[in-house]
């Protein structure tokens, strides 16, 4: 018998095998255009090694000429919903956040290794690259001023962490709640070894132009903070011109994925550009 289900995100097909697994498919086309690096399959299943109870179980992977596909343990719960969700489950969705990030690697790139980049700077123009390369099918122009002003702003980055693993699409539509003291975290194809301020970032941005993954408010994020504090052990990492780069690698990313007329986030990055260097 095969149902559907809203558990695990659009990209879930099936449920089968008495409610138990989830299908979940990742086209090779999405993957190339969204995510830039390495296999949603195979991050899903470096993410269950890495943290556990924490990640819904992996039955099986297996891929045809059009994607890869990935049985997930079905998880009997809803996502963090940011109107009633408790002051204690922003504080757990922070500390697995903190769990998240406390674990590190040797290289900045994909989870699987398939894209390997010696530092940082490298890594995140590659990423700013295919964020280029979508929005030069919509504004060539736009394009063109991001590349311009990202390779001048790259040298200003004072980069100061490892390696650690990051997300990519942190939220609360990715944060299942199962009774009151547990979180799954799922959908982990922009995962990636990188910066945890990657991350924050995106939250941050989030919440000025609001996606359903946002947590909805700048106290709610608040909340999140401390429990990534309280597992971490350490101040939120902070950097002026990295943070810059980050809000306009995800105005471009987030502006051609939620394309509308009069998109504001591409408004916002062309001023944001006009401001500080841009045409």
């Amino acid at each position: 018998m095969t149902t559907h289900g809203p558990a695990l995100s659009g990209k879930v097909r099936q449920v089968v095998a008495g409610a138990r697994w989830a299908c979940k498919t990742y086209h090779y086309t999405d993957t190339e255009k969204f995510k830039c690096w390495g296999s949603g399959a195979r991050n899903e299943e470096v993410a269950r090694i890495l943290l556990g109870e924490a990640v819904p179980i992996i039955g099986a992977t297996w891929d045809d000429e059009e994607a890869e596909h990935v049985l997930i343990e079905w998880i009997d719960a809803e996502p963090l919903d940011p109107a009633v969700a408790t002051r204690n489950q922003f504080i757990m969705a922070g500390k697995v956040l903190g769990r998240i990030h406390s674990h590190g690697n040797s290289y900045w790139g994909a989870l699987d290794g398939s894209f390997r980049f010696e530092n940082p700077t490298d890594a995140l123009r590659s990423r700013i690259g295919a964020s280029v390369r979508l929005l030069a099918a919509t504004d060539p122009a736009l394009a063109d001023a991001l590349t311009r002003w990202s390779d001048q702003q790259l040298s200003r980055v004072a980069w100061n962490e490892r390696p650690s693993l990051i997300h990519g699409d942190f939220g609360v539509r990715n944060l299942l709640c199962s009774g009151v003291d547990h979180l799954y975290v799922i959908d982990w194809e922009h995962a990636r070894w990188g910066d945890p301020l990657e991350d924050w970032a995106m939250m941050r941005f989030s919440l000025a132009f609001p996606t359903p993954n946002s947590f909805g408010s700048r106290q709610n994020l608040c909340q999140v903070k401390t429990g990534w504090r309280e597992t971490a052990g350490r101040p939120l990492p902070r950097d002026d011109a990295l943070e810059k780069l980050l809000y306009a690698y995800y105005a471009a990313c987030l502006g051609v994925f939620f394309a509308k007329s009069q998109n504001p986030r591409l408004r916002w990055l062309r001023l944001f550009l006009e401001e500080h260097g841009g045409p």
